[in-house]
């Protein structure tokens, strides 16, 4: 656990509390055509932590972590659609996590400093039992559910009885989309 150096009923530190806890990913750029979030928080007048360590704390407003029973650490977002991200690798949560630190304190977080927030953020997720992932094809309670492979994390549902959809996790190669009614 990070150790603050400010005064946690500092009402500068209190604000930038409901700001990070306020600030939301969208899934795209905002009306104002910069950044992904719809409302980046500052940083804490006089926050004197590491810059790995505010990484680390920026990651926990976005993401839960585990790991996977094939040893992996990953990430679910809070909100918004349950695409497990791993915290390695070409489509981990490091860049994400990169450009939010600069939309929040206008700096740019080093390499160092990513590699010492992942790997924290890793030994976090160690911490919890396995649970397996799917990657296109989970079976829960007596369905399949076939990932449709879209950014919004659209899947359908298959049972004996026919097929729907349902916003589960994502995929960045889309199969083809199912047609009622097609062979």
């Amino acid at each position: 656990m990070s150790e603050a150096t400010y005064d946690p009923t500092d009402p500068a530190y209190v604000e930038w509390v409901a700001e990070l806890q306020a600030a939301q990913p969208t899934p795209g750029p905002t009306a104002a055509g910069g950044g992904h979030y719809d409302h980046a928080p500052s940083v804490p007048p006089t926050d004197k932590r590491s810059v790995a360590t505010q990484l680390v704390d920026l990651a926990d407003t976005r993401w839960h972590f585990g790991i996977s029973t094939e040893g992996e650490a990953c990430a679910l977002p809070h909100t918004g659609p349950q695409v497990v991200r791993m915290l390695t690798g070409s489509r981990s949560i490091r860049a994400e996590l990169a450009d939010l630190f600069q939309e929040t304190t206008g700096k740019v977080a080093g390499q160092q400093a990513l590699a010492d927030a992942v790997l924290v953020l890793e030994g976090r997720a160690r911490r919890h039992e396995p649970v397996p992932l799917a990657l296109r094809v989970a079976y829960v309670d007596g369905a399949v559910w076939l990932d449709l492979g879209t950014l919004t994390g659209e899947a359908v549902k298959i049972t004996a009885g026919g097929w729907g959809g349902s916003r589960r996790a994502a995929d960045p190669v889309p199969p083809h989309r199912p047609v009622r009614g097609a062979a």
